[in-house]
């Protein structure tokens, strides 16, 4: 699976594929590819999450929501959401506005070869809400790294 990052980080730098990187929002989310179709990629993600100790959220099947008001040139997309009960307590106690990026999202868009998944940076997301949060990252890195192995 293909990985990268919009930061400068350890990992592989990813291209901004054609976006523009002064975005701000833009340059803290993270993109990996994998070897499955969206809906696969979603029930193996979804089927995982009681095994990593997370909550289970849900899915939103944006294909099948647009395809029921007629539109029939939807993507193949799904966004979706869960929880990591022990980081989230750690975050919402420094910094309680930290709830509105709560629970975790992750976006999956492909076809029927690969899909793309794409989150958001956890160290930069939460240290956006407090700075003293960078250091308490490692509970949701360790969140999003369970999704990313899932997605392999």
């Amino acid at each position: 699976m293909g990985h990268g990052t919009h930061e400068n980080s350890a990992d592989d730098t990813f291209s901004c594929r054609g976006m523009s990187c002064a975005n701000k929002y833009l340059r803290h989310l993270v993109y990996y590819e994998a070897p499955l179709d969206p809906t696969e990629l979603v029930e193996l993600l979804r089927d995982r999450f009681e095994v990593e100790g997370l909550v289970d959220c849900g899915a939103v099947n944006y294909q099948k929501d647009m395809a029921a008001k007629g539109i029939s040139t939807a993507l193949w997309a799904y966004t979706v959401t869960f929880g990591n009960p022990v980081g989230g307590a750690k975050f919402l106690a420094v910094a309680p506005d930290a709830v509105i990026d709560m629970p975790i999202r992750v976006g999956i868009c492909g076809d029927r070869s690969r899909s793309t998944l794409v989150c958001h940076n956890m160290s930069s997301l939460f240290a956006a809400h407090n700075e003293s949060l960078r250091p308490l990252r490692q509970n949701m890195d360790q969140s999003i790294g369970s999704v990313k192995r899932l997605a392999r």
